[in-house]
């Protein structure tokens, strides 16, 4: 508890509570407590007593996300118990973050242990009007060739509505390979769905942006499924830039190294 203070003072004496400022009332939260209450203890506390500085926005297994009232663009992500599992879930957000910008939400500052984590708040994309906004703020050119390529799409996808910004989305999604995707299928052995990424990858391929290019290492990297990339875990940013909500559904075995 005390290097969890000692880490809210460094934080802070570095100027950033310019940028978060209700940062500035968790020290306080210390007074009255056992060592044995977490941060999440104390905010619960908090709350049902008739605090009313923060609110939970959501709730899983492992973790509780907290939204400092009165700003709506920042989160914190805190774990439910202090194991190695838990507070790894911490990390690889933060971490992630840093390396792909364009895809997950950014984080700013985190406990030492990573039992709590600053990040930026997104929103799930559940209207097709946010959809769309999300096609035109990071797929603009991908979604102008899939539509360009229409007839072609519907001789092989039967069931594409170039209308439903979703339909598009899941055409993006579809460009990549499911599976060991270092492996190549042997020739003459491609599956249907081998061979409508591999047509959507040359449509695709030529004005492919930072955003699907960051995307397609992601999904390299920690062996994301395509299908883990559909409702409920695509979302977007104030600005509606594409943001992958939920990176804890992931494999778990990647390795940074």
């Amino acid at each position: 508890m005390k290097l969890l203070l000692e880490n809210w003072r460094k934080y802070l004496a570095e100027g950033e509570a310019q940028h978060f400022p209700w940062l500035k009332d968790l020290p306080e939260w210390e007074k009255g407590y056992g060592p044995g209450l977490s941060i999440g203890d104390r905010l619960r506390d908090l709350v049902q007593s008739g605090d009313d500085r923060f609110k939970i926005v959501g709730a899983g297994s492992f973790r509780t996300v907290w939204s400092p009232r009165g700003d709506e663009d920042h989160v914190i992500k805190v774990v439910h118990d202090l194991d190695d599992y838990k507070l790894q879930m911490n990390k690889d957000d933060f971490e992630t973050s840093k390396r792909y910008p364009f895809i997950f939400p950014k984080a700013y500052v985190h406990a030492d242990d990573f039992s709590w984590i600053v990040m930026e708040r997104v929103s799930p994309v559940v209207k097709p009007e946010d959809m769309q906004k999300v096609l035109d703020q990071s797929f603009p050119a991908e979604q102008e060739a899939i539509l360009s390529a229409t007839g072609e799409m519907e001789k092989e996808w039967e069931f594409f509505n170039p209308a439903d910004p979703f339909h598009v989305m899941t055409m993006i999604m579809a460009s990549f390979r499911g599976g060991n995707r270092e492996k190549q299928p042997r020739p003459g052995y491609e599956t249907s769905e081998d061979k409508r990424a591999l047509k959507l990858q040359d449509i695709i391929a030529p004005v492919a942006g930072a955003a699907y290019q960051e995307l397609s290492k992601a999904m390299h990297e920690f062996h994301i499924d395509r299908y883990e990339l559909g409702k409920g875990n695509i979302g977007h940013d104030k600005d509606y830039n594409f943001k992958i909500v939920d990176s804890s559904v992931f494999d778990p075995s990647w390795d940074q190294s």
